[in-house]
């Protein structure tokens, strides 16, 4: 299969790699597919463990690239917070604007409907405005 013609599109450059990568990928499933059946029938606890080790495996990987995910989320509002508190100042921020989240907060019951794990963040998320707020007003 010719892939580099005298000035054939990109497009169709693309579309020639494309089906021939979907080629290749049909003719290795189908090698695969037969040979995964008769090891699994001729051995089934062995293919139960080795599937469910790659399953865990697979489960694993994607907790973690969740958490990686909120992580990054996590740093960035808090340099966000960072920011903010840096733009207003950190009389404006304790003074305004926490007794203004915590009233929003404390008020609002939207957050609840969501679920649990909402509910327990913004249960820990109240605490922690209430403590900063009480301090602020015991300084």
């Amino acid at each position: 299969m010719q892939f580099e013609q005298q000035g054939a599109p990109l497009e169709q450059t693309y579309e020639r790699y494309v089906i021939l990568t979907l080629r290749y990928i049909i003719q290795g499933l189908q090698f695969i597919i037969p040979l995964v059946t008769k090891f699994s029938k001729e051995n089934p606890t062995v293919f139960l463990i080795i599937t469910t080790l790659i399953l865990f495996y697979i489960a694993w990987k994607v907790i973690k690239n969740i958490f990686n995910i909120l992580r990054r989320l996590f740093l960035l509002y808090l340099l966000v917070l960072v920011v903010s508190i840096h733009l207003r100042g950190w009389e404006q921020f304790i003074g305004k604007d926490v007794p203004y989240f915590y009233n929003t907060i404390a008020e609002s019951d939207n957050a609840y409907k969501v679920g649990l794990g909402v509910k327990f963040i913004v249960f820990q998320f109240k605490f922690y405005l209430e403590y900063l707020y009480h301090y602020v007003q015991n300084m």
